[in-house]
């Protein structure tokens, strides 16, 4: 085999995954990820269990491979906030809305939740998601310390805390009232960042 024909048939079946993931987050957004079943991925995607099975030893690496792209999809949107950074309350709205946004919907609050549930029972879903958070507190403590506080001091961790349970928190509200208020949130949201920023400068 010519190395084009290996990049064409890395490509096609790069496409086919990407097939089988779109048609297992639907079926898994109906019906939970141990509820659904290969057939009903196999009949989402249009396509036989047999084929599935040949980009997926089982179920498991579907839900695996699944949280793995959604989780990295994060990781490229912290990124892209990164490189943009500049006034620290607004660094933090950006990444509040994107969260916000990504949750539009009862079937995504309901992925996510699989996804929280699946990183507790799977150690490899686990790891992913624990690079993913990682990632994510050292933006926020580059924020923080960027807007004034010490990199050692004792209230950087507690701040980081906060910010991460306030962005986490909206999951959970959506979970118990689907139609809350996404703007009154977020106005919250910007007080609260800019609360916690202004009291940078009193860091001793």
């Amino acid at each position: 085999m010519t190395a084009e024909m290996a990049e064409t048939e890395r490509s096609r079946a790069e496409l086919r995954r990407t097939q089988i993931l779109d048609a297992a987050h639907q079926c898994f957004s109906r019906e939970g990820f141990h509820a659904a079943s290969m057939a009903s991925i196999a009949a989402e995607a249009e396509l036989s269990v047999g084929q599935i099975y040949r980009y997926f030893e089982n179920k498991e690496a579907v839900i695996e491979a699944l949280c793995v792209s959604k989780l990295e999809d994060w990781a490229e949107r912290l990124a892209e906030v990164r490189a943009r950074s500049g006034d620290p309350v607004d660094e933090l709205m950006a990444l509040a809305r994107y969260h916000v946004d990504k949750l539009e919907n009862g079937q995504d609050v309901s992925m996510v939740l699989e996804f929280l549930a699946e990183a507790a029972r799977s150690e490899r879903v686990g790891a992913v998601m624990f690079r993913v958070d990682a990632g994510f507190r050292s933006h926020l403590r580059d924020v923080f310390v960027r807007g004034g506080v010490r990199a050692d001091h004792p209230s950087l961790e507690s701040r980081v805390n906060l910010v991460s349970i306030l962005l986490d928190g909206w999951l959970v509200r959506l979970g118990k009232d689907p139609a809350a208020s996404k703007d009154e949130y977020l106005d919250s949201l910007r007080f609260m960042f800019e609360a916690l920023l202004s009291q940078c400068d009193r860091c001793p």
